[in-house]
């Protein structure tokens, strides 16, 4: 989950009184387009999480195209708006490296399929079965 500044500097005008007197200018200014921090954020969150984690931050109206276009290699993208039916939040999964959904597995359990030229693991390192059930995503 994250905050980033993204607030076009051309949009200085359009920000609260309060938020512009009272907020670290770096805190809410990404640069001229608003995208920028956002720009390197995205590859960095990509590269962090694990396939299947998602990433969640807030943007403004301004740039939710922008952003959705960063975010077009994820899953499951979308931008939610607030009350006042402006874009506010952008949400992503990170993708499977093998192109399909991730699987979520519950605790103890071993991954029922293999991406296409993978080894599979011996018998004896697989962790023990139980009754659970693997959740597609």
């Amino acid at each position: 989950m994250s905050n980033p500044p993204y607030v076009g500097e051309s949009e200085e005008d359009q920000v609260q009184l309060e938020v512009r007197k009272c907020e670290p200018r770096d805190a809410v200014f990404a640069g001229p387009t608003g995208l920028e921090v956002i720009e390197r954020l995205i590859p960095q969150a990509q590269a962090a999480l694990k396939p299947g984690g998602w990433l969640v931050m807030e943007i403004s109206g301004t740039i939710a195209q922008g952003t959705r276009r960063l975010l077009a290699r994820w899953n499951d993208v979308e931008v939610t708006n607030d009350l006042q039916g402006i874009p506010r939040v952008a949400s992503a999964q990170n993708a499977s490296p093998w192109g399909q959904p991730p699987l979520r597995l519950r605790s103890g359990q071993a991954p029922a399929v293999q991406p296409s030229g993978a080894r599979p693991l011996p018998e004896a390192s697989l962790p023990a079965q139980d009754s659970s059930t693997l959740v597609q995503s």
